[in-house]
């Protein structure tokens, strides 16, 4: 009887380890994929106030970001995936991330202007 007593507790104090780690390794991908999203959402911002300052006669926006799009290689990254929508002196990117926060995915907005990058966590 105090074997299959000691088996029991054993099975018990395992299945919270177990429980524990799972979480803890949940909480940092999640944690990863927030500032991986930051960050590509920063260097977006960046690329687009370059277009933004470059003369239209080198393939700029000549001070307006009409005509800027996410380049290809960055509308999909292991973080998430992003869109973006332009006007003459803002765009605004939408990033959703590829990691799951109670059920939801990690979603950020960046807000860009020609002297500022900001960004906003939705969830």
């Amino acid at each position: 009887m105090k074997k299959l007593l000691l088996i029991i507790v054993g099975l018990i104090i395992f299945s919270i380890a177990v429980f524990s780690v799972s979480n803890y390794y949940s909480d940092k991908a999640v944690s990863s994929n927030r500032k991986g999203l930051t960050g590509d959402l920063c260097n977006l911002g960046i690329i687009a106030q370059q277009f933004y300052r470059r003369p239209a006669s080198i393939q700029g926006g000549g001070n307006s970001f009409v005509g800027w799009t996410i380049p290809s290689r960055f509308d999909t990254t292991l973080n998430g995936f992003y869109k973006a929508t332009v006007s003459s002196q803002r765009i605004n990117i939408i990033g959703i991330g590829s990691e799951l926060s109670g059920g939801n995915p990690i979603v950020h907005k960046a807000i860009i202007t020609p002297t500022d990058v900001t960004i906003v966590e939705m969830n």
